[in-house]
């Protein structure tokens, strides 16, 4: 399991006003909590091949309203030891909030596909739902 602070999207979920990002021992060790339920929030990389990636970006990319009928449609998405795609992903431990970053393998980097996007409460159980 990745450190929050080893992502793409660090920065972004840092700088959400509903999670705490503290550092431990020297710097060494990131521990992140969700505020307002004191839930901590694990980091989790993986990636997907092509055709997943595309279904990823439309989750990402969903209103909030469609996202219980996406997953009620694609209630698993495999995803592979290596591929194109790569999904950063925050969640907390409580199911209350989640974050999801795409990104794109090309040019020998990891290149983002979607801005960081967060949910909280409903929309984030049915996010971790679908990721765990």
């Amino acid at each position: 399991m990745p450190s929050i602070k080893n992502l793409e999207m660090a920065a972004a979920v840092s700088n959400h006003p509903h999670v705490a990002v503290k550092s431990a021992f020297f710097g060494l060790s990131t521990k992140a909590e969700y505020k307002p339920t004191h839930s901590a929030i694990r980091a989790i990389q993986q990636d997907y091949s092509a055709d997943n990636g595309d279904l990823l970006r439309s989750l990402i990319t969903s209103r909030s309203d469609q996202l219980a009928a996406f997953v009620s449609k694609h209630p698993h998405i495999d995803h592979v030891g290596m591929g194109p795609v790569r999904l950063e992903a925050c969640l907390s431990d409580d199911n209350q909030f989640a974050a999801l970053q795409l990104f794109s393998y090309s040019d020998f980097e990891y290149r983002p596909v979607t801005e960081a996007r967060f949910f909280e409460g409903a929309d984030a159980e049915i996010i971790n739902s679908l990721l765990k």
